[in-house]
């Protein structure tokens, strides 16, 4: 459900008037207050007026226009309901998608290495910040409505993109280690959080629901980061592999040998047929070639989008992936969906609050095409 309706901790603080640097502080103006929101939860959360009276927060005497959010550096869009007066009454309140912490960050601590072992958890804290605050603009940041109902204007949409995501971080691995045991003091590629490793011989399998396929949409991709935890000297001095990785679900296979330490990002696309409709099992196994004395490997991530139909399981939120169209907006209709407040869809990638209607078993919506697939989230109050 929506709306983790903030019993939000909040903490104010007053920033020094300090010379800002080029460290990532460049959009922190320091004439500002600011009020930090911490995020632990992807979805939809929402400030009453209490609730930021109650922080300190002087809201009868702010223009609603003048807040803003930021996080990471970069402001976010918000939807305030009762905006339009520029007062924020007893029933108005300050909405916005919020997402927990993540691996983006961590870019600034790797090196040699083109991507993250695991983009999805980062190395130092799973909970993002948000900071709320208020200047003189009144044209901030706004998550835009979107209320048209002519359904019968627009095409319907046959299917969404799923993303079914399973992550590790049950494990650290320090990465590689020299002749004394010693890891780099730095971060390498195969330092991370990972799942349990399986040697030589060895096998580990993961369980992903791929329900509800969408049989005539485009193929599924598969994508995954696999990485050596051991190294065989003698044979990597000769140019010879010493880890052989096999990954199989259902008639699909990726086959590869590489050295040591290696962090390898696999992906595939396959027939949506080749899923299996409820869990697809995927399997991984260290292949003990002849000559191999180890062959220790560890999964960090692994995900799989597929066309899903509009069958929600009986959910009670959801993101998805919008295919954009030729038609100027697509017509949405979404059964199954467990939705015991006011339902609505929020466009991510355009920043779009849009209505959604009940009509009898469905929950309908049009979303504006804009050139390119849009990141949804549904989610009811």
């Amino acid at each position: 459900m929506i709306k983790h309706l903030l019993t939000v901790f909040f903490c104010c603080f007053i920033l020094a008037n300090l010379n800002a640097q080029s460290y990532g502080n460049e959009w922190i103006d320091y004439s500002q207050k600011y009020y930090k929101i911490k995020i632990a939860k992807n979805g939809i959360y929402r400030l009453d007026s209490v609730t930021l009276a109650k922080a300190g927060i002087p809201v009868s005497s702010i223009d609603a226009r003048n807040f803003q959010l930021f996080n990471k550096g970069k402001e976010q869009p918000i939807y305030i309901a009762g905006e339009s007066d520029a007062v924020l009454n007893a029933a108005d309140f300050i909405e916005f998608y919020g997402a927990k912490n993540d691996g983006e960050l961590d870019t600034a601590l790797y090196i040699y290495t083109p991507s993250l072992p695991n983009p999805y958890y980062s190395m130092v804290y799973d909970t993002s910040v948000y900071y709320l605050t208020w200047n003189a603009s009144f044209t901030n940041k706004r998550m835009q409505l979107e209320t048209d109902t002519s359904f019968a204007s627009y095409p319907k949409a046959p299917y969404f993109l799923r993303t079914e995501l399973m992550e590790n971080h049950e494990n650290y691995y320090y990465g590689e280690t020299d002749i004394v045991g010693s890891t780099d003091s730095r971060y390498v590629r195969s330092e991370t959080w990972g799942g349990p490793a399986f040697n030589l011989g060895g096998v580990d399998y993961y369980i992903m629901a791929t329900t509800n396929r969408y049989l005539n949409g485009p193929d599924a991709v598969v994508k995954t980061k696999v990485i050596g935890a051991s190294k065989d000297d003698n044979l990597i001095n000769n140019n010879q592999p010493d880890h052989h990785l096999n990954i199989q679900f259902n008639t699909n296979t990726i086959d590869t040998l590489f050295f040591g330490y290696e962090a390898n990002t696999f992906v595939k696309h396959v027939p949506v047929s080749s899923l299996t409709e409820g869990n697809t099992y995927v399997y991984y196994r260290s292949i003990a070639d002849p000559g191999f004395s180890s062959n220790r490997s560890f999964v960090t991530y692994l995900t799989i989008t597929y066309p899903h139909t509009f069958n929600l399981e009986a959910k009670t939120s959801y993101f998805m992936t919008i295919p954009d169209e030729a038609s100027p907006k697509t017509q949405l209709s979404f059964t199954n969906f467990n939705a015991p407040g006011t339902v609505h869809l929020y466009d991510l990638t355009n920043s779009k609050r849009i209505l959604v209607v009940k009509a009898g078993l469905e929950h309908r919506a049009i979303i504006p095409n804009t050139g390119a697939e849009k990141k949804c989230f549904l989610s009811s109050d």
